[in-house]
Order: structure tokens, then C-alpha cells, then sequence
């Protein structure tokens, strides 16, 4: 490892001592502490997370600037975010364990044998809530049409071409069109949905 002449004023930073015995070290020590218990880390871990640590102030080392700010405040900042990233991470990886991601293009059989792809055999119902939307099959999504053309033929001509508009475009390019605010958008729709809840 190298020192770092970070100014003529400044004296070079040793990064062999800053990470051995250095501020960068103690620093690192503390958090390292600090952070067992969280998402499972156990005592075991906290060497690998001091070295996962140290690393990240030698990595970030080149963008260490001393007349933006001091080594110690560079140094904690350093630190916090790494380890913060390591947490996000590791909490991300303990959700999904047992969760193998896969395509559903493999090939399966399915209940007569036949050679077909995983995704054709999920429900629409599986699918739906898998995913966060809810779709719908041909006898929903014809009944779900005939309740919208029943609601607009309630509706004031004006909130029926508001809903073509939205049916064509995205909320912004219709309060373009219409010269009206996102309330008075939302209001026409809660008036509509109201009439026929």
C-alpha cells in the first residue's frame, strides 16, 4: 500500500498505518462492533466485515480530496455508507433465500404430459398476486369492459372524453389538454367511481 500526498500543506497520509492503527482503523473496529447483530452477523463475522471495510477506504483513497474536507470525516463517511450498503444487502439476500429466481420459459410437463412452458402453467389468480397486478381472464376482462362502458354511459360528456384521454395517454398530458388540475382530474374519477361503487 502507498502513501498519499494529499496537499503541500498536508502531510501525506500513510494508509499502512491509517489501516492498522490509524483513525481509518479504529474506525472501522467500532462499526464493525456496532454492527453485530444486525441481519445476522455474529461475532465470527466481524474480522471478514473489518477487512469488507477496510477495503472501501482503500478503494475510495483516490477521491479523497483534503481541501474539500478532513480525512476523518471522509473516513467515517466512507465507512458508513459501505456498511450501510452491506446491510441493505445482506437483509435483501436473507428475504430470498429459498427463493430461487428462474424463466419460465423452462420446459415442464404438465398434467396430460404434454411439453409446455412453466409460465403456461401458472393461474392467472398465481400470476396475478405473484406479480402485484391483477390481470384478468377472457370472462373477467370482457365483464370488466362491459362495467366501464356502463359507468361512462352515466358519465357527463366531459368526464367520458377525460377518460378516453386517460385510456390514450398518461394523467399529465390530460390536465395539458383539459387545462385542468391533477384535483379536479382526480375529482371527475371519484365522482365517476362513487356513482357506481
Amino acid at each position: 500500500m502507498s502513501s498519499v500526498a494529499p496537499a503541500s500543506t498536508t502531510p501525506a497520509i500513510d494508509i499502512n498505518y491509517e489501516l492498522t492503527k490509524g483513525f481509518a482503523a479504529r474506525c472501522i473496529r467500532l462499526k464493525a462492533k456496532r454492527m453485530m447483530g444486525h441481519t445476522s452477523l455474529k461475532p465470527a463475522d466481524r474480522e471478514d466485515l473489518c477487512q469488507d471495510l477496510s477495503l472501501a477506504v482503500l478503494q475510495a483513497l483516490p477521491n479523497f480530496d483534503p481541501q474539500a474536507g478532513d480525512w476523518e470525516s471522509f473516513v467515517s463517511t466512507v465507512i458508513e455508507r459501505h456498511a450501510a450498503r452491506l446491510l441493505i444487502r445482506r437483509r435483501a439476500d436473507k428475504r430470498c433465500i429459498g427463493n430461487d429466481i428462474g424463466s419460465l420459459d423452462v420446459r415442464v410437463q404438465d398434467a396430460e404430459g404434454n411439453d409446455v412452458s412453466l409460465g403456461s402453467q401458472i393461474s392467472y389468480e398465481s400470476r396475478d398476486s405473484t406479480v402485484g397486478q391483477y390481470g384478468s381472464n377472457g370472462v373477467q376482462a370482457f365483464e370488466a369492459a362491459h362495467d366501464v362502458r356502463v359507468m361512462l354511459e352515466s358519465a357527463t360528456h366531459r368526464t367520458r372524453e377525460i377518460c378516453q384521454a386517460l385510456a390514450e395517454t398518461n394523467e399529465r398530458e390530460v390536465m395539458e389538454r383539459f387545462g385542468i388540475t391533477r384535483r379536479t382530474l382526480r375529482a371527475h374519477l371519484h365522482r365517476l367511481a362513487k356513482k357506481h361503487g
